[in-house]
Formats: structure tokens, sequence, C-alpha cells
């Protein structure tokens, strides 16, 4: 037996994938800071994403074990 950490490493298996889904709501507009009323995203979205890519590698050791 392996333990790996590849999304889908066998086809008739449940996967084994980790990820997060990410949002904000101004909790006077109730709306999601992320997203425009269109569907496109917003500046802060871009500056959320640039600051989770800024401080990305300090959780790297325990999220890429290998």
């Amino acid at each position: 037996m392996y333990a790996t950490f590849m999304a889908k490493p066998m086809a008739k298996e449940p996967g084994s994938a980790m990820h997060l889904h990410q949002s904000i709501v101004d909790a006077k507009t109730r709306k999601n800071i992320f997203s425009n009323s269109d569907g496109s995203p917003t500046s802060l979205f871009f500056n959320h994403i640039a600051g989770c890519k800024s401080i990305y590698r300090a959780p790297c050791p325990c999220l890429h074990p290998t």
C-alpha cells in the first residue's frame, strides 16, 4: 500500500485531493466582495490572490509533503 496525494490516482476509486473554496461576504451588504454583480472578479479578489501567493511558501511543507 502506498500513500499518494494525487487528486485521483485510480479511475474507479474516490479521489484524495484537498482544495479550499474561499469567499468573503460584506457584513453590511451581505454580498460577496470577490464578485461584481455581473459575475466578473473585483480588484479585492485579485488582491486576495496576490496576498495568498505572497505567503504560500510557508505552508508548502504541510500541504505538499513529497
